[in-house]
Order: structure tokens, then C-alpha cells, then sequence
């Protein structure tokens, strides 16, 4: 085998050393044995090693030579990196020579997998050996392998990762590949080998988030296509993409998402979408919430997600829905346009109209302070079956009544209402549940059957005090259904604060209404007035009127801190004084 090598050795010990090998050959074997194989014996690790040189090997093989020189694209070659111990005198020519052939060998024998780094430290010891009256050094490796990933394509600049990275290729190079040469800070770091061999594809995560990460672009293409071609869902919120061009390309590189998420991106003037060759068939998940995006641009990106279920287009400031009902997207079953200022309900019957099987609309926060045209809900929302509107502007009984129109609709969320300002929580449920017969679910809460029945009496007596012009409709239904009630009868079963008893001294007797939110010690000093004595001379018995015929009267004795309701006083109980003697 021929070798040719380069040798620059230093004339002194101490100055740095660099040997340079190339070889002819680019079939790679395994590495540890062919190096543990060798007629060295381990080093002694408990030892310090002997002082640092600074020596250099490099190895290289041909087609990793040819690579570099015609393509310049030095992130395409793998490094691995050999760190050898320091030398203690200028080595013996043999034992360059025998050190040569092993590093040889390394490299014809070796199959190192192909987008790794192969970190292998080594150290020595040093024994005296007696040739030509001089003192050789002999190496002993031992071989610590680390494997790490590492990235196919340029990297970013110092400049770029302080600023943060511009591009999708920048973000995901960052933060899913980047990797950098492990090595260890507590071992000498004295001569090292490079093999470079060309790197194998990376892989990325079926997830990848990547929020906030100042992307504006998408970047390389060519080298973003491969790495992402098993991306599921892509996380892309608060960014800065403002081309919708942008957007189609992502569509087109990342053919087989099922989730992605453009939310806070601004794309309301972004350029024109040509996606007539695009096609997202997987796609389930559209996020495009706070991002100003037309809704006729909203419409060419369905058009390439013939299967997407739910869009989400809240807070987009859209005071009109702009799209085309003649184009139906009826593989969506659940929409979000919360905190839109929608202000006509004809926009929302556009929905319906555009997207014939949506079953979820959530539309809170808007503008609405009605619904028109209720007669034809019934074709415009055939299968809706839940609906949010909460924190609009709804403020009559009439407009709720309408909500029974929506064939399906059985889940409701009204929250926030002006209408409902004037009512405490009970009210407002049981006046809804009255009202609404076909709601199954209320703002989150299942209607059971006696709630129901409850709510249906509580609005019949609610209304059977109003004149019936103030009466609605499903007055008369729910009289029909349970008859005419009797008011109930307001019974008060909170426990009295004020009381009236007899008060009596001697001969003296006095009617009085006292508190019961009062200790016995303060009872009986408003009690020296009536008696003329003073507390210290007050003996006070409590007598029960109901069983006073059975139970003589109880002295209230070491209990000035009790409180007088914990007696159970009734009206007509009494309060006899005795002076103490």
C-alpha cells in the first residue's frame, strides 16, 4: 500500500508539531479494534499526563480530497477528530513510521457511519527503551468514542444567531441539527486526526415548533426538501412572514402536514398565491389567526386542502366575509372567527352557506347584536350543532328566541351578553333553559331532565306576574305542557336577628326586642337600666316559653362570652334578674 506523507516536525519538544497523512484509499473499516489491536498496553488513567504538545495529524482520503476541491462546500465533509498525547522528545523515525502504518490502517479498514463525529481521545505513558542510546516515546491509546449528529448544510454565522435567523432553513439548522464537537475540558487536548467522509442526510421530527423565531423566508429549497419531507405538523406563529409566496412554498416543500400554524404572521399584503400545482391532501389543522389574511386568499389555500376539518381565522379584523359560497369547502366541520367586528349576521350566514357540514362555530367576541333573516338558518346551518356567541352584542329576548331555528344546534355558549347584566347566574340559566327547548348543553354544562322541569316552572311563574303583552311565545307552550302554577309562598328560613322577650325584676316586667348577634355579657349591660344594678350584682336566668312548664329557668353562669343565638332564644322567651346577695 502506497502512502504518501507529509511530515513537519518541530526541533524542539515544546514548538507545535503537525503530521499530515493522505491516503489513496476510501473504504472505511471499524476503528476501535484496529487501534485496541495494536502491541500497546493501556495507559495507567489514574496518572496526570505528561505535559501537552501541540502535534497534528491529518488524514484524509482522496474522495473526501476530490469533494472539497470541486464543490468548496466544506459543511459536506464529516470530521472526526483524534486526540493523542503529548510527546516528551522529538519521536524516533521507527516510531513515526509504525505510528504512520496504524493510522493507515484506520482509515483502509473503516466503515465510519456517514453523517457522524467520531471523537477518540487518547493518552499515553512513557517508558525508557534503550536503542541507539536514546529515549523513545511509546504510545498506548485508549479509545473514549462519542457519536453525535451533525448537519448537512451551511451553517449559520456568529452575526446570524445573534440576530436570530431570517429563514425557515436557518431556524430548523438551529435549533433540530446544530450540533457542535463534544470535547472533553478535563482531558489535555495535545494532537488531533480529522478523517472526513461525506455526510449522510439528517432527519427532522414529525413536529417541528418553531415560534418566534424571527423567520421571514423560507431559504434553500434544495437542501430544506429532503430534511422535511416527513414533517407532520409545522408550528411557524409569531414570525415575520409577510409574503404569501412564502406560504405556498411551504405547501409545496412540506407536502404531507396535517397541522400548521401561521398564527401572527402578518400576510395582509403579501403578494398574489399561484397554487394550482400544490396539493396538501393530509392537511387537517389550518391556524391563521391574527394574520390579516384576505379571505380570498384564505380561499385559494383551501382549495389545495381538500381535506382540512378545522380553519381557524380569529382576530383578523374582518368586518365582511369575502368569499365565494358558489366554491363550497365542505370537508370542514369547525371554524374560529372570534374577535372579528362582524357586525351583520349576513356574513355569518356566509359561513354556513361556504361550508355546508361545519358542525363548530365560534364567533365570540364579535359585533353581532342580532340575527336576521332567521328563516333561512334552517339551509345555511343544516348540521351546526355547537355554537359560542358569547361577548357580542346581543340585548333582547327576541334574539335569543332565534336560536331555535338551527335545525341541529344543541350545544350553546352565551356569556357576556348585555341582555344578561340585569340577571344574578340562576336567573339567566333558568330563563335560558326555559326558553330554549332544543339546547341540550348550556355555556358548558350539561341540561339534565329535572333541571329542565325546573326551569321550565321557574319561567312560567317568572312570567304569569307580567301582562301578556310582555308574555313570549314559549309562555304559552310551557302552560300547555304544565298548566297554570300557583305562586309560591315566600318562606323566609334564614334565622332571625332580632327577637322579642319579657324582661323582669321583681315586680317589674318589660317587653324588649334584643339582638341575638350579642354575647350574654353585653346583654347584661343594657340590662343596668332596667334594674338599677350593676353588672358585677346582675344574676340573669334564661326561661324557654315552650318548655317552661316542664324545665325551671337556667342561670346563665361563666358564659359572658356566649353568644345568645347558641340559646335558641324564640319571641316570648323571658329574662328574669335576681340581685345577688
Amino acid at each position: 500500500m502506497s502512502l504518501n506523507r507529509k511530515m513537519e516536525i518541530a526541533a524542539k519538544p515544546s514548538e507545535s508539531t503537525s503530521l499530515k497523512f493522505q491516503c489513496q484509499s476510501g473504504s472505511l473499516d471499524s476503528v476501535l479494534p484496529d487501534l485496541i489491536n495494536q502491541n500497546h498496553a493501556l495507559p495507567d488513567l489514574d496518572k496526570p499526563p505528561s505535559t501537552p504538545d501541540t502535534r497534528k495529524i491529518i488524514i484524509e482520503t482522496p474522495e473526501t480530497q476530490k469533494l472539497d476541491e470541486d464543490s468548496k462546500i466544506t459543511s459536506n465533509l464529516r470530521t472526526k477528530t483524534v486526540t493523542p498525547p503529548s510527546i516528551d522528545s522529538m519521536m524516533d523515525p521507527s516510531l513515526i513510521e509504525m505510528m504512520s502504518t496504524t493510522l493507515t490502517e484506520v482509515i483502509m479498514h473503516s466503515e465510519l457511519s456517514y453523517g457522524h463525529v467520531l471523537h477518540m481521545h487518547s493518552d499515553h505513558s512513557t517508558r525508557k527503551k534503550s536503542k541507539r542510546n536514546q529515549n523513545c516515546i511509546t504510545r498506548t491509546l485508549s479509545l473514549n468514542l462519542e457519536i453525535s449528529s451533525t448537519v448537512d448544510g451551511p451553517m449559520p454565522s456568529e452575526e446570524e444567531e445573534k440576530d436570530g435567523p431570517s429563514s425557515l432553513h436557518e431556524a430548523i439548522i438551529c435549533k433540530y441539527l446544530k450540533t457542535a464537537s463534544t470535547v472533553l475540558e478535563d482531558e489535555p487536548m495535545n494532537a488531533s486526526v480529522i478523517i472526513s467522509a461525506p455526510a449522510r442526510l439528517p432527519s427532522l421530527p414529525a413536529t417541528l415548533v418553531l415560534n418566534d423565531c424571527e423567520i421571514s423566508h423560507v431559504g434553500d429549497l434544495e437542501q430544506l426538501e429532503p430534511m422535511c419531507r416527513y414533517v407532520r405538523e409545522l408550528d411557524l406563529a409569531k414570525n415575520r412572514l409577510n409574503n404569501l409566496c412564502e406560504v405556498e412554498k411551504i405547501l409545496g416543500l412540506m407536502n404531507r402536514l396535517t397541522f400548521l400554524n401561521l398564527s401572527s404572521n402578518n400576510l395582509s399584503q403579501g403578494g398574489n398565491l399561484h397554487i394550482d400545482n400544490v396539493s396538501v391532501e393530509t392537511m387537517k389543522w389550518l391556524v391563521l389567526n391574527s394574520t390579516y389574511i384576505p379571505c380570498e386568499a384564505v380561499e385559494l389555500i383551501l382549495a389545495c386542502m381538500p381535506n382540512l376539518e378545522e380553519l381557524y381565522l380569529s382576530l383578523n379584523g374582518y368586518k365582511h366575509i369575502g368569499m365565494d359560497q358558489n366554491k363550497l369547502a365542505d370537508s370542514i366541520h369547525l371554524i374560529h372567527v372570534s374577535g372579528n367586528p362582524i357586525t351583520n349576521w349576513e356574513d355569518i350566514t356566509k359561513l354556513g352557506q361556504k361550508f355546508p357540514n361545519l358542525e363548530t362555530l365560534v364567533m365570540a367576541d364579535c359585533l353581532i347584536r342580532g340575527i336576521e333573516n332567521d328563516e333561512i338558518i334552517g339551509a345555511a346551518f343544516e348540521k351546526l350543532q355547537s355554537l359560542n356567541i358569547s361577548n357580542n352584542k346581543i340585548d333582547s329576548w327576541e334574539e335569543i328566541d332565534k336560536f331555535r331555528s338551527f335545525p341541529s344546534l344543541i350545544d350553546l355558549r352565551l356569556l357576556g351578553l348585555p341582555l344578561l347584566e340585569h340577571y344574578n347566574p340562576q336567573e339567566r340559566r333558568l330563563l335560558m333553559i326555559g326558553r330554549l327547548p332544543n339546547i341540550e348543553r348550556l355555556n358548558g354544562s350539561r341540561i339534565s331532565d329535572l333541571e329542565r322541569e325546573d326551569a321550565e316552572r321557574a319561567f312560567i311563574r317568572y312570567y304569569m306576574q307580567k301582562p301578556p303583552h310582555e308574555q313570549p311565545n314559549r309562555y304559552g307552550e310551557l302552560i300547555a305542557k304544565h298548566g297554570r302554577l300557583d305562586p309560591l309562598a315566600n318562606v323566609d328560613l334564614r334565622p332571625k336577628k332580632v327577637i322579642q322577650v319579657v324582661i323582669q325584676y321583681e315586680d317589674k316586667r318589660q317587653l324588649r326586642q334584643i339582638s341575638v348577634q350579642q354575647t350574654v355579657g353585653a346583654f347584661k349591660c343594657s340590662l343596668q337600666e332596667f334594674c338599677a344594678l350593676p353588672t358585677n350584682q346582675i344574676r340573669l336566668f334564661y326561661v324557654d316559653a315552650e318548655i317552661r312548664d316542664f324545665q325551671g329557668p337556667e342561670e346563665l353562669r361563666f358564659c359572658n362570652t356566649k353568644m345568645l343565638y347558641t340559646l335558641n332564644v324564640q319571641d316570648g322567651d323571658e329574662f328574669h334578674i335576681v340581685k345577688k346577695l
